[in-house]
C-alpha cells in the first residue's frame, strides 16, 4: 500500500459517545483506591522511537535481517486488512486465497482478537495512527476495534466491552485493550483516551474473585494463568499511557499469580499450582512477577529465568516462546543470546518469501495459538517477537523508563 500523503487526525469516534467530563467525576470519589498516573516521568514506549530502536537492536541482539523480516510483516498485514478496516483469522477471504492456512473455523467469529493482532506488530515497530509509513492501517483498525465495541456501565463506570465468544471473551478484550491503551500511550490522541480507559474499566470490572481473568468476566471457577497474562500487559500498558489502573486490581492479580505458583513462584500451573511443568504458564507467571515488581535479584526471578532457560527454545510452541522471549531478553545475560540467536535466525528463515504468503509466518504445529489463529495469528507472533528488542524498554536497566505497577 502507497504511503499515504496527509496525516492523519486525531480519530473521530462519533459513535463512542461517553462524556470524559463524566468519566472523571464518575472516578474521582474513589480517589483513595485509583491512582491517576499523570506525575509519572519517562515518555512511553519511548523504545519504539528510531534512535532508540536502532541502540537497542543493537544492545540486545536484533539485526539487519531480523528487521527487514519485521517491514515485509507488516507489508504482509495491510494487504489482508478488510474494507471495513478491520481483520480476520480466515485472512485467505481477503487476499482471494493468494495465501492459505486460515485459522480454525470456531475463530472465524474473533475479529476483535485477530484485528488487535495484527495492530500489535504495527505499533510495536513504532507505527501508530498519527505517523509512519502505515498510519492509514492504524488508523482504519483502531476506528474498527472501537465501532465494534460494545458500551456500557458497570459498577458506575463507562466501559468498552471487547468480548467475543469465538475469541474465548476476555481473550479478546484483553488483546484488544492492549492495542487501544498503546495506541494512546504512543499518541497521546485525546480521542483515544476515554476508549482506552473504558477497556480498562470492563478488566476491573471483569476480575474473579480469586484476583484472575478467564474467559467469562467474573467467570465463577476463577482464573487462569493464559488469559490473566493479557490482562496484566493491558493493565501495565495503561499505566505507561498515565491511565487510571487501580492498585486493587493489581494487587488482586498478584494474589492470582500466588494461588497458581509452585517451586517458590519459579513455575507457575494454569488454574492451580502443578506438578508437571507447564512452559507457557511459567512463562507467562514468570513475566508477570517482573511487571508487577519483584526484582532482577529476587531468588524467585532468578530461578523463574532459569527454570524458563532450561526449557529454551521450542519450534512446537510459539505461544511459549512468545512470552519466554520477553521473560529472557529483560533478565538479559548468555541465557538470554542462547534463546535469542536460536529463534532470531530460524524465523528470519522461515518466513514465507513467495506469492501472496510473502512476509508470514504459518506453524501448523507451533501449539494453540497459532493453530487457532492460522496465519494470520502466527505472523502477529513471529513479528511480536522479533521486535522483543525495543517493544519495551528494559525493566531491570538503571534507564528503565517504565515505572513499576501502583501496589
Amino acid at each position: 500500500m502507497p504511503e499515504p500523503t496527509t496525516a492523519v487526525e486525531s480519530i473521530e469516534i462519533a459513535e463512542v459517545a461517553i462524556d470524559m467530563g463524566e468519566m472523571v467525576s464518575d472516578m474521582a470519589p474513589a480517589a483513595t483506591s485509583l491512582q491517576t498516573l499523570s506525575s509519572v516521568s519517562g515518555a512511553p514506549l519511548s523504545s519504539r522511537s528510531a534512535d532508540m530502536k536502532k541502540k537497542l537492536l543493537r544492545d540486545y541482539g536484533g539485526s539487519a535481517s531480523s528487521e527487514a523480516a519485521v517491514t515485509e510483516a507488516l507489508k504482509w498485514f495491510s494487504r489482508h486488512q478488510f474494507p471495513n478496516g478491520g481483520w480476520s483469522f480466515q485472512h485467505n477471504v481477503a487476499c482471494n486465497n493468494r495465501c492459505g492456512e486460515p485459522g480454525e473455523p470456531k475463530r472465524a467469529g474473533a475479529v476483535n482478537a485477530a484485528t488487535a493482532m495484527a495492530l500489535l506488530p504495527f505499533m510495536g515497530a513504532g507505527q501508530t495512527h498519527k505517523s509512519g509509513e502505515f498510519r492509514e492501517n492504524v488508523y482504519r483498525g483502531l476506528k474498527f476495534l472501537i465501532g465494534n465495541g460494545k458500551l456500557g456501565k458497570k459498577n458506575g463506570m463507562p466501559v468498552l466491552d471487547l468480548t467475543e465468544s469465538a475469541g474465548n471473551g476476555m481473550y479478546s478484550h484483553g488483546l484488544a485493550s492492549i492495542a487501544l491503551c498503546e495506541a494512546y500511550a504512543m499518541t497521546g490522541d485525546p480521542e483515544l483516551a476515554v476508549p482506552a480507559q473504558a477497556s480498562v474499566n470492563f478488566i476491573v470490572y471483569a476480575q474473579c474473585r480469586d484476583g484472575g481473568w478467564r474467559y467469562k468476566p467474573q467467570q465463577s471457577d476463577g482464573g487462569d494463568t493464559s488469559v490473566v497474562g493479557w490482562q496484566v500487559m493491558a493493565l501495565k500498558s495503561a499505566h505507561m499511557g498515565h491511565l487510571i489502573v487501580p492498585p486493587t486490581t493489581v494487587q488482586g492479580s498478584v494474589l492470582f499469580l500466588d494461588k497458581v505458583q509452585s517451586n517458590n513462584g519459579a513455575t507457575y500451573g494454569y488454574a492451580s499450582p502443578s506438578t508437571k511443568l507447564r512452559p507457557a504458564c511459567t512463562a507467562v507467571g514468570v513475566l508477570c512477577r517482573m511487571y508487577t515488581g519483584w526484582a532482577k535479584t529476587d531468588p524467585r526471578i532468578v530461578a523463574g529465568v532459569k527454570q524458563v532457560a532450561k526449557i529454551g527454545f521450542r519450534k512446537d510452541q510459539i505461544y511459549y516462546d512468545y512470552y519466554a522471549a520477553q521473560v529472557l531478553r529483560q533478565f538479559g545475560g548468555a541465557d538470554w543470546d542462547k534463546f535469542n540467536n536460536e529463534m532470531r535466525d530460524w524465523l528470519v528463515e522461515t518466513q514465507s518469501q513467495e506469492g501472496g504468503a510473502k512476509g508470514s509466518w504459518h506453524f501448523p504445529k507451533g501449539g494453540h495459538g497459532p493453530k487457532d489463529g492460522g496465519r494470520l495469528a502466527s505472523t502477529s507472533f513471529a513479528t511480536m517477537m522479533l521486535e522483543v528488542y525495543y517493544r519495551h524498554m528494559p525493566l531491570y536497566a538503571d534507564s528503565a523508563a517504565e515505572d513499576d505497577f501502583p501496589l
